[in-house]
């Protein structure tokens, strides 16, 4: 399995996705709904940014900023760092220790998201499929 790829991992599940005008309160619901801890952030269908728990933490409730006036465009990582459907599952581990990333990368082919790769696909990628 050590040839495995990102896109076996997160293709099956629904993209969580907003506007840089939504504010934190509906992007937050949003995540809470779908059980995920990051929304992307899309400008039509171009990836544009990223939110995640960490930036509500650290740009949002640590800042004092009110979530439901604040919008994703104001606190997103901009411009993220992205994978390629391809990359194998060591490609990705060594991407994000490259790049420190906490827990989120999202996943790019061809210039269409595919999904978002987190630690927890990576701590369960190589048990056997259910």
């Amino acid at each position: 399995m050590p040839h495995r790829r990102v896109r076996d991992l997160v293709e099956r599940e629904a993209l969580v996705s907003a506007a840089a005008d939504t504010t934190v309160r509906a992007a937050t619901k949003a995540m809470a709904e779908h059980v995920c801890g990051s929304i992307l952030v899309t400008k039509g269908e171009c990836l544009v940014g990223i939110f995640t728990t960490h930036d509500l933490l650290t740009r949002v409730m640590a800042a004092g900023l009110d979530p439901d006036v604040t919008s994703l465009g104001e606190v997103m990582t901009c411009d993220p760092d992205t994978l390629p459907g391809e990359a194998t599952i060591q490609a990705a581990v060594r991407r994000l220790e490259a790049l420190g990333h906490r827990c989120y990368l999202p996943v790019v082919d061809d210039g269409r998201i595919i999904g978002v790769l987190s630690t927890h696909h990576l701590l369960f990628s190589e048990l056997p499929d259910a």
